[in-house]
């Protein structure tokens, strides 16, 4: 289905019969390497917020009763419960979400921070910030300022590899 809308392209089968698909500009940003990266968003859509969804009419029929992410996650509820709960206890899908989070540079973040009064403050506080990647854009911008990220301590620690020499800001 996705090849016939030219979002991936088939090529000629291989020795054995089985098709083989090859990105075409249109999938290439599902590429972890690309750029402008959409990987980690539709992982984190699939993996995280779309079983949540599929509970939304539970939800609606019984308003005082769990949340979607809840009735989607038993397993998370002997601790915190909700999604950072999930997030604390999976490495893995922390990385996703953060990532998924730094993706939406590309929905506009070189505008914010070009458009934005940022100019105007010595400090920039980016409360619930992730990997911190809007509030690094600032500070690119602006060395003027200084920046502090306010999140969980596993977040810090991801934001920490993120800024660091080697990470990919």
């Amino acid at each position: 289905a996705c090849a016939s809308l030219g979002v991936f392209k088939l090529t000629s089968p291989g020795a054995d019969g089985s098709a083989r698909f090859v990105n075409t500009a249109l999938s290439s940003v599902l590429r972890i390497d690309h750029p402008n990266s959409q990987r980690a968003m539709v992982g984190h859509n699939a993996e995280d917020l779309y079983t949540a969804w599929g509970k939304l009419a539970e939800v609606v029929a019984n308003p005082s009763g769990p949340i979607a992410w809840d009735l989607a996650n038993p397993k998370h509820l002997s601790t915190r419960g909700g999604i950072w709960s999930k997030f604390e206890a999976s490495r893995g899908a922390e990385e996703q979400f953060a990532r998924a989070m730094t993706s939406l540079d590309s929905l506009g973040a070189k505008a914010m921070v070009s458009d934005g009064p940022w100019y105007k403050f010595s400090r920039v506080i980016d409360v619930g910030g992730g990997r911190g990647h809007f509030l690094y854009r600032i500070l690119q911008a602006h060395s003027n300022a200084t920046g502090i990220v306010v999140d969980r301590k596993n977040v810090i620690q991801i934001a920490r590899e993120a800024w660091s020499p080697h990470g990919p800001f």
